[in-house]
Protein backbone atom coordinates (compact mmCIF):
# COMPACT_ATOMS: atom_id res chain seq x y z
CA UNK A 1 0.00 0.00 0.00
CA UNK A 2 1.67 3.17 -1.01
CA UNK A 3 3.02 5.50 2.06
CA UNK A 4 0.87 8.88 0.93
CA UNK A 5 -2.49 6.30 1.33
CA UNK A 6 -1.46 5.22 4.47
CA UNK A 7 -0.56 9.00 5.93
CA UNK A 8 -4.34 9.51 4.36
CA UNK A 9 -5.62 7.20 6.71
CA UNK A 10 -3.47 8.11 9.67
CA UNK A 11 -4.73 12.06 9.03
CA UNK A 12 -8.75 10.64 8.78
CA UNK A 13 -8.59 9.26 12.28
CA UNK A 14 -6.94 11.78 14.06
CA UNK A 15 -9.15 14.61 11.82
CA UNK A 16 -12.39 12.29 12.95
CA UNK A 17 -11.38 12.17 16.54
CA UNK A 18 -9.82 15.63 17.38
CA UNK A 19 -11.18 18.32 16.78
CA UNK A 20 -8.95 22.01 18.33
CA UNK A 21 -11.25 24.39 17.86
CA UNK A 22 -14.95 24.77 18.83
CA UNK A 23 -15.70 25.33 14.89
CA UNK A 24 -14.34 22.52 13.98
CA UNK A 25 -16.16 19.02 12.16
CA UNK A 26 -15.76 16.32 15.14
CA UNK A 27 -16.52 12.56 15.22
CA UNK A 28 -19.71 11.92 13.81
CA UNK A 29 -22.30 10.33 16.34
CA UNK A 30 -24.41 8.74 13.88
CA UNK A 31 -23.27 4.98 14.48
CA UNK A 32 -25.39 5.44 17.70
CA UNK A 33 -28.74 6.08 16.17
CA UNK A 34 -30.05 9.51 17.17
CA UNK A 35 -32.01 11.43 15.25
CA UNK A 36 -31.03 14.70 14.17
CA UNK A 37 -32.40 18.61 16.01
CA UNK A 38 -35.23 20.72 15.42
CA UNK A 39 -38.02 18.78 14.11
CA UNK A 40 -36.78 18.06 10.06
CA UNK A 41 -39.42 15.52 9.41
CA UNK A 42 -39.61 15.07 5.62
CA UNK A 43 -43.05 12.66 7.05
CA UNK A 44 -44.88 15.82 7.78
CA UNK A 45 -45.64 15.81 4.04
CA UNK A 46 -48.56 14.09 5.75
CA UNK A 47 -49.91 17.71 7.35
CA UNK A 48 -49.81 19.01 3.49
CA UNK A 49 -46.30 20.61 4.08
CA UNK A 50 -44.04 19.32 0.92
CA UNK A 51 -41.73 21.88 1.15
CA UNK A 52 -39.24 22.74 3.88
CA UNK A 53 -39.39 26.73 3.48
CA UNK A 54 -42.06 27.51 5.36
CA UNK A 55 -41.09 25.80 8.65
CA UNK A 56 -37.04 26.36 8.50
CA UNK A 57 -34.69 29.10 7.70
CA UNK A 58 -32.88 26.84 6.07
CA UNK A 59 -34.85 25.67 2.58
CA UNK A 60 -34.34 22.04 2.58
CA UNK A 61 -34.81 21.57 6.17
CA UNK A 62 -33.10 20.89 9.79
CA UNK A 63 -32.05 24.09 11.87
CA UNK A 64 -33.53 26.77 13.19
CA UNK A 65 -37.36 26.82 12.83
CA UNK A 66 -39.27 29.86 11.55
CA UNK A 67 -42.35 31.37 13.67
CA UNK A 68 -44.37 29.74 11.05
CA UNK A 69 -42.63 26.34 11.84
CA UNK A 70 -42.92 27.10 15.81
CA UNK A 71 -46.91 27.30 15.24
CA UNK A 72 -47.38 24.27 13.17
CA UNK A 73 -45.27 22.57 15.98
CA UNK A 74 -47.27 23.77 18.54
CA UNK A 75 -51.19 23.43 16.69
CA UNK A 76 -50.90 20.60 14.12
CA UNK A 77 -47.78 17.81 15.33
CA UNK A 78 -48.37 18.16 18.93
CA UNK A 79 -50.60 16.76 21.31
CA UNK A 80 -52.87 19.60 23.24
CA UNK A 81 -51.40 19.53 26.48
CA UNK A 82 -53.01 18.53 29.53
CA UNK A 83 -52.69 21.81 31.16
CA UNK A 84 -54.97 23.80 29.06
CA UNK A 85 -58.29 24.67 29.08
CA UNK A 86 -61.23 23.91 27.21
CA UNK A 87 -61.21 27.66 25.54
CA UNK A 88 -57.25 27.55 24.43
CA UNK A 89 -57.66 27.41 20.85
CA UNK A 90 -54.91 26.16 18.60
CA UNK A 91 -54.00 29.70 17.45
CA UNK A 92 -53.30 30.70 21.37
CA UNK A 93 -50.96 27.34 21.48
CA UNK A 94 -49.14 28.67 18.37
CA UNK A 95 -48.85 32.25 19.88
CA UNK A 96 -47.04 30.42 22.42
CA UNK A 97 -44.44 28.54 20.58
CA UNK A 98 -41.62 31.79 20.46
CA UNK A 99 -38.70 31.54 22.85
CA UNK A 100 -39.87 33.23 25.05
CA UNK A 101 -43.75 31.99 24.72
CA UNK A 102 -46.18 34.42 24.19
CA UNK A 103 -43.71 36.97 24.63
CA UNK A 104 -42.48 38.60 21.45
CA UNK A 105 -38.65 39.14 20.81
CA UNK A 106 -37.71 41.98 18.09
CA UNK A 107 -38.64 40.80 14.95
CA UNK A 108 -34.89 40.68 13.68
CA UNK A 109 -33.60 38.17 15.95
CA UNK A 110 -34.41 34.31 16.81
CA UNK A 111 -32.88 32.11 19.02
CA UNK A 112 -33.20 28.57 19.92
CA UNK A 113 -32.42 25.86 22.09
CA UNK A 114 -32.53 21.96 22.11
CA UNK A 115 -31.57 18.80 24.48
CA UNK A 116 -31.94 15.25 23.58
CA UNK A 117 -30.60 12.38 25.83
CA UNK A 118 -31.14 8.95 25.10
CA UNK A 119 -31.23 5.45 27.24
CA UNK A 120 -29.72 2.98 24.51
CA UNK A 121 -29.59 -0.74 25.21
CA UNK A 122 -27.65 -2.85 22.27
CA UNK A 123 -27.77 -6.43 22.19
CA UNK A 124 -30.90 -6.80 23.78
CA UNK A 125 -32.07 -10.56 24.72
CA UNK A 126 -28.56 -11.62 24.94
CA UNK A 127 -25.92 -12.37 27.86
CA UNK A 128 -24.07 -9.25 26.28
CA UNK A 129 -26.81 -6.44 26.31
CA UNK A 130 -25.51 -2.91 27.64
CA UNK A 131 -27.66 -0.28 28.96
CA UNK A 132 -26.51 3.51 29.04
CA UNK A 133 -27.51 6.96 29.18
CA UNK A 134 -26.13 9.60 26.74
CA UNK A 135 -26.63 13.13 26.51
CA UNK A 136 -26.64 13.35 22.59
CA UNK A 137 -27.08 17.20 22.45
CA UNK A 138 -27.11 20.46 23.96
CA UNK A 139 -27.12 23.15 21.43
CA UNK A 140 -28.40 26.46 20.89
CA UNK A 141 -28.90 28.63 17.61
CA UNK A 142 -29.15 32.24 16.98
CA UNK A 143 -30.56 33.09 13.59
CA UNK A 144 -30.88 37.19 12.56
CA UNK A 145 -32.89 38.26 9.55
CA UNK A 146 -34.49 41.52 8.17
CA UNK A 147 -38.11 42.73 8.30
CA UNK A 148 -38.77 41.50 4.60
CA UNK A 149 -37.07 38.25 5.12
CA UNK A 150 -35.10 38.74 2.01
CA UNK A 151 -31.89 38.33 4.33
CA UNK A 152 -30.86 35.37 6.76
CA UNK A 153 -27.58 34.84 8.92
CA UNK A 154 -28.07 31.68 11.08
CA UNK A 155 -25.21 29.45 13.48
CA UNK A 156 -25.39 26.71 15.64
CA UNK A 157 -23.41 25.59 18.72
CA UNK A 158 -23.62 23.35 20.93
CA UNK A 159 -21.89 20.25 23.08
CA UNK A 160 -21.56 16.41 21.17
CA UNK A 161 -20.61 14.07 23.45
CA UNK A 162 -16.94 12.27 23.43
CA UNK A 163 -17.57 8.97 21.46
CA UNK A 164 -16.87 5.99 24.20
CA UNK A 165 -13.48 4.64 22.46
CA UNK A 166 -12.09 8.03 22.92
CA UNK A 167 -12.95 8.94 26.79
CA UNK A 168 -9.43 8.44 28.40
CA UNK A 169 -8.05 11.07 25.26
CA UNK A 170 -8.08 14.87 27.02
CA UNK A 171 -7.59 16.70 24.40
CA UNK A 172 -10.97 16.41 21.88
CA UNK A 173 -13.64 18.78 21.96
CA UNK A 174 -16.77 18.73 22.67
CA UNK A 175 -17.97 22.14 21.73
CA UNK A 176 -18.61 22.47 17.76
CA UNK A 177 -20.36 24.87 15.08
CA UNK A 178 -22.27 22.56 13.48
CA UNK A 179 -23.86 25.00 11.11
CA UNK A 180 -23.30 28.51 10.20
CA UNK A 181 -24.27 29.93 6.97
CA UNK A 182 -25.93 33.54 5.30
CA UNK A 183 -28.83 33.32 2.82
CA UNK A 184 -30.59 35.71 0.22
CA UNK A 185 -33.71 35.51 -0.68
CA UNK A 186 -33.91 37.51 -4.30
CA UNK A 187 -37.33 37.10 -4.30
CA UNK A 188 -39.63 34.70 -3.57
CA UNK A 189 -38.62 31.70 -5.51
CA UNK A 190 -34.95 31.99 -5.95
CA UNK A 191 -32.42 32.05 -3.09
CA UNK A 192 -28.89 31.75 -2.29
CA UNK A 193 -27.04 30.45 1.14
CA UNK A 194 -23.46 30.57 1.63
CA UNK A 195 -21.62 28.51 4.59
CA UNK A 196 -21.08 25.40 6.46
CA UNK A 197 -24.46 23.21 5.63
CA UNK A 198 -25.88 19.67 4.97
CA UNK A 199 -25.35 18.92 1.57
CA UNK A 200 -28.17 18.90 -0.46
CA UNK A 201 -28.93 15.01 -1.27
CA UNK A 202 -32.36 12.87 -1.02
CA UNK A 203 -34.54 12.93 1.55
CA UNK A 204 -33.31 14.36 5.10
CA UNK A 205 -34.70 12.35 7.62
CA UNK A 206 -34.02 12.53 10.98
CA UNK A 207 -33.00 8.60 12.03
CA UNK A 208 -29.41 9.69 10.26
CA UNK A 209 -28.28 6.00 11.83
CA UNK A 210 -30.16 4.99 8.44
CA UNK A 211 -28.17 3.70 5.23
CA UNK A 212 -29.44 6.49 3.16
CA UNK A 213 -27.50 8.98 5.65
CA UNK A 214 -25.03 7.12 7.44
CA UNK A 215 -23.64 5.25 4.24
CA UNK A 216 -23.76 8.28 2.09
CA UNK A 217 -21.76 10.03 4.24
CA UNK A 218 -24.15 12.99 4.70
CA UNK A 219 -24.98 12.16 8.23
CA UNK A 220 -25.43 14.62 11.27
CA UNK A 221 -21.56 16.52 11.84
CA UNK A 222 -20.89 15.43 7.65
CA UNK A 223 -21.70 19.09 6.64
CA UNK A 224 -20.03 21.05 3.76
CA UNK A 225 -18.86 24.72 3.42
CA UNK A 226 -20.42 25.55 -0.11
CA UNK A 227 -23.01 27.56 -1.57
CA UNK A 228 -26.26 27.01 -2.17
CA UNK A 229 -28.95 27.77 -4.55
CA UNK A 230 -32.45 27.38 -4.48
CA UNK A 231 -35.47 27.69 -6.49
CA UNK A 232 -38.54 26.94 -5.14
CA UNK A 233 -41.36 26.74 -7.33
CA UNK A 234 -45.22 26.80 -6.74
CA UNK A 235 -44.79 22.53 -7.71
CA UNK A 236 -41.10 21.78 -7.21
CA UNK A 237 -38.00 22.49 -5.69
CA UNK A 238 -34.45 22.44 -6.94
CA UNK A 239 -30.97 22.59 -5.67
CA UNK A 240 -27.69 23.18 -6.88
CA UNK A 241 -25.23 22.95 -3.93
CA UNK A 242 -21.60 23.70 -4.79
CA UNK A 243 -19.22 22.00 -1.96
CA UNK A 244 -15.80 23.45 -1.23
CA UNK A 245 -15.74 20.52 1.40
CA UNK A 246 -15.08 21.00 5.34
CA UNK A 247 -12.61 24.23 5.61
CA UNK A 248 -12.27 23.06 9.39
CA UNK A 249 -10.74 19.68 8.20
CA UNK A 250 -7.06 19.23 6.68
CA UNK A 251 -6.92 20.01 2.83
CA UNK A 252 -6.52 16.34 2.15
CA UNK A 253 -9.41 14.94 3.68
CA UNK A 254 -11.95 17.64 1.80
CA UNK A 255 -14.47 16.49 -0.48
CA UNK A 256 -15.10 19.29 -3.53
CA UNK A 257 -17.42 18.90 -6.28
CA UNK A 258 -21.48 19.78 -6.53
CA UNK A 259 -24.59 18.16 -5.76
CA UNK A 260 -27.43 18.33 -8.11
CA UNK A 261 -31.78 17.41 -6.46
CA UNK A 262 -34.91 18.39 -7.94
CA UNK A 263 -38.01 17.46 -6.48
CA UNK A 264 -41.70 17.85 -8.69
CA UNK A 265 -45.80 17.61 -7.32
CA UNK A 266 -47.12 14.58 -9.16
CA UNK A 267 -50.55 14.60 -7.54
CA UNK A 268 -51.48 16.25 -3.89
CA UNK A 269 -49.11 15.36 -1.19
CA UNK A 270 -47.09 13.44 -3.70
CA UNK A 271 -43.41 14.23 -4.09
CA UNK A 272 -41.14 12.36 -6.72
CA UNK A 273 -37.20 13.21 -6.77
CA UNK A 274 -33.71 12.75 -8.09
CA UNK A 275 -30.34 13.83 -6.90
CA UNK A 276 -26.47 13.15 -7.83
CA UNK A 277 -23.25 14.00 -6.47
CA UNK A 278 -20.18 14.57 -7.52
CA UNK A 279 -17.29 14.81 -5.06
CA UNK A 280 -13.22 14.45 -5.43
CA UNK A 281 -10.94 14.97 -3.08
CA UNK A 282 -7.18 13.78 -2.86
CA UNK A 283 -7.13 10.47 -2.38
CA UNK A 284 -10.65 9.35 -3.33
CA UNK A 285 -13.62 10.12 -5.54
CA UNK A 286 -17.44 10.07 -4.32
CA UNK A 287 -20.24 9.16 -6.87
CA UNK A 288 -24.24 8.91 -5.86
CA UNK A 289 -27.29 9.24 -7.56
CA UNK A 290 -30.68 9.06 -5.91
CA UNK A 291 -34.08 8.82 -6.49
CA UNK A 292 -37.29 9.13 -3.88
CA UNK A 293 -40.90 9.93 -3.19
CA UNK A 294 -42.81 11.04 -0.53
CA UNK A 295 -46.56 10.90 0.46
CA UNK A 296 -48.80 12.18 2.50
CA UNK A 297 -51.50 8.99 3.00
CA UNK A 298 -53.80 10.31 5.14
CA UNK A 299 -53.86 13.54 7.84
CA UNK A 300 -50.52 13.37 9.46
CA UNK A 301 -49.75 9.94 7.78
CA UNK A 302 -46.93 9.51 5.14
CA UNK A 303 -44.40 6.85 3.34
CA UNK A 304 -41.09 7.95 2.50
CA UNK A 305 -39.01 5.79 -0.11
CA UNK A 306 -35.74 5.94 -1.67
CA UNK A 307 -33.51 4.16 -3.87
CA UNK A 308 -29.59 5.13 -4.06
CA UNK A 309 -26.52 3.58 -5.63
CA UNK A 310 -22.92 4.90 -4.11
CA UNK A 311 -19.52 4.30 -5.86
CA UNK A 312 -16.57 5.10 -3.76
CA UNK A 313 -13.61 5.01 -5.88
CA UNK A 314 -10.16 5.29 -4.07
CA UNK A 315 -7.20 5.34 -5.81
CA UNK A 316 -5.48 2.01 -4.91
CA UNK A 317 -8.00 -0.06 -5.93
CA UNK A 318 -11.47 -0.33 -8.35
CA UNK A 319 -14.45 1.00 -7.78
CA UNK A 320 -17.20 -1.14 -6.68
CA UNK A 321 -20.77 0.37 -7.34
CA UNK A 322 -23.26 -0.43 -4.13
CA UNK A 323 -26.66 0.65 -3.09
CA UNK A 324 -29.36 1.47 -0.43
CA UNK A 325 -33.26 1.11 -0.03
CA UNK A 326 -34.96 2.81 2.54
CA UNK A 327 -38.98 2.99 3.37
CA UNK A 328 -40.87 4.50 6.35
CA UNK A 329 -44.15 4.50 6.98
CA UNK A 330 -45.81 6.40 9.30
CA UNK A 331 -49.44 6.53 10.92
CA UNK A 332 -50.81 9.45 12.75
CA UNK A 333 -52.48 7.18 15.83
CA UNK A 334 -54.03 10.48 17.06
CA UNK A 335 -52.71 13.83 17.41
CA UNK A 336 -49.32 14.06 18.70
CA UNK A 337 -49.09 10.03 18.76
CA UNK A 338 -47.29 8.40 15.31
CA UNK A 339 -46.50 4.60 14.77
CA UNK A 340 -43.66 4.39 12.52
CA UNK A 341 -42.49 1.30 10.62
CA UNK A 342 -38.68 0.77 8.51
CA UNK A 343 -37.17 -1.17 6.82
CA UNK A 344 -34.16 -0.37 5.09
CA UNK A 345 -31.45 -2.77 2.95
CA UNK A 346 -27.40 -1.69 1.97
CA UNK A 347 -25.09 -3.94 0.09
CA UNK A 348 -21.52 -2.65 -0.86
CA UNK A 349 -21.05 -3.91 -4.02
CA UNK A 350 -23.85 -5.32 -6.16
CA UNK A 351 -21.22 -7.11 -8.74
CA UNK A 352 -20.46 -9.59 -5.26
CA UNK A 353 -22.80 -12.24 -3.83
CA UNK A 354 -21.35 -10.63 -0.60
CA UNK A 355 -22.74 -8.82 2.52
CA UNK A 356 -26.44 -7.52 2.42
CA UNK A 357 -27.67 -5.86 5.18
CA UNK A 358 -31.47 -5.81 6.33
CA UNK A 359 -32.65 -3.44 8.68
CA UNK A 360 -36.15 -3.02 10.23
CA UNK A 361 -38.24 -2.52 13.16
CA UNK A 362 -41.16 -0.54 14.81
CA UNK A 363 -41.08 3.19 16.59
CA UNK A 364 -43.40 4.81 18.49
CA UNK A 365 -42.82 8.74 18.57
CA UNK A 366 -44.97 11.13 20.73
CA UNK A 367 -45.34 15.18 20.99
CA UNK A 368 -47.41 15.54 24.16
CA UNK A 369 -46.77 19.01 24.59
CA UNK A 370 -45.20 21.60 22.33
CA UNK A 371 -41.55 21.61 22.60
CA UNK A 372 -41.23 17.96 23.99
CA UNK A 373 -40.65 14.91 21.93
CA UNK A 374 -40.20 11.26 22.99
CA UNK A 375 -39.51 8.25 21.00
CA UNK A 376 -38.91 4.99 21.51
CA UNK A 377 -37.64 2.39 18.77
CA UNK A 378 -37.00 -1.55 18.56
CA UNK A 379 -34.28 -1.89 15.75
CA UNK A 380 -33.41 -5.72 14.46
CA UNK A 381 -30.19 -5.73 11.87
CA UNK A 382 -29.94 -9.07 9.89
CA UNK A 383 -26.59 -9.81 7.33
CA UNK A 384 -26.57 -11.96 4.74
CA UNK A 385 -24.12 -13.30 2.06
CA UNK A 386 -21.71 -14.93 4.60
CA UNK A 387 -21.43 -18.30 7.28
CA UNK A 388 -18.69 -15.81 9.48
CA UNK A 389 -21.66 -13.08 9.96
CA UNK A 390 -22.81 -12.57 13.07
CA UNK A 391 -26.84 -13.82 14.23
CA UNK A 392 -29.76 -11.09 14.31
CA UNK A 393 -28.83 -8.12 16.70
CA UNK A 394 -31.23 -5.47 18.45
CA UNK A 395 -30.85 -2.67 19.61
CA UNK A 396 -33.79 -0.24 21.73
CA UNK A 397 -33.36 3.45 22.14
CA UNK A 398 -35.80 5.85 24.15
CA UNK A 399 -35.40 9.30 23.09
CA UNK A 400 -36.27 12.43 24.53
CA UNK A 401 -35.92 16.08 23.02
CA UNK A 402 -37.20 19.40 24.60
CA UNK A 403 -36.01 22.77 22.76
CA UNK A 404 -36.86 26.29 23.35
Amino acid sequence: MPLAFIEFLGDLEQDLVMRLTPGMLILAWSFFGVESDCLAYPGFIGYGYSNCVSCHFNPYGNGPLTDYGRGVAASEIAARPIYASKRTTDEDLSSQAGFLGSKELPSWIRPALSYRGMQMVTGVGTSQSLSQWLNMQAEGSLTVRNTKETFVASGTFGYVPVPQTKKSQTNISTWISREHYVGVRLNKELGAYAGLMDTVFGIRVADHNAYLRSKTFIDKNDQSHGLLIHYGGRKMDLGLHVLAGNLFQKESLRQKGASLMGEFDVGKDWRVGASALYTRGTFRSRQMFAVHTRVGVAEGSSVLAQFGTIREDPVIQGAPLGGYSFFQWTNRLIRGLNLLATLEWYAADFSKTGPRSYRAGPSLQWFPMQRLELRADLLGTRQTGSDSLETDFYTLLAQVHVWL
